[in-house]
């Protein structure tokens, strides 16, 4: 954490993922708790199909093996649904 190393691993993940063709949008977070993790990775998909797409890519996979996985020695994932609430014209 706040070291250069980080900081251009954190950004070359965020462009990484952004400018693939899953209409992914990336914040890098900070974690104040549990304070075991320095930072948080937010992924936002227009809809579970988007995420399932994402995930099962081949250009995602090539990412995760050669920049992700060499790089992060621990990780937690979390799914969540938003639920948008719905508004009428």
């Amino acid at each position: 954490p706040n070291s250069p190393a980080a900081d251009r691993f954190l950004k070359t993940m965020h462009d990484t993922i952004t400018a693939m063709p899953f209409g992914v949008t990336v914040r890098v977070e900070r974690v104040v708790t549990p304070a075991k993790f320095a930072y948080c990775n937010s992924l936002t998909f227009r809809d579970w199909q988007a995420n399932r797409a994402y995930e099962t890519s081949e250009v995602f996979l090539k990412y995760y093996h050669e920049q992700w996985k060499p790089a992060v020695t621990e990780a937690t994932e979390q799914l969540l649904v938003l639920d948008q609430p719905h508004s009428t014209p």
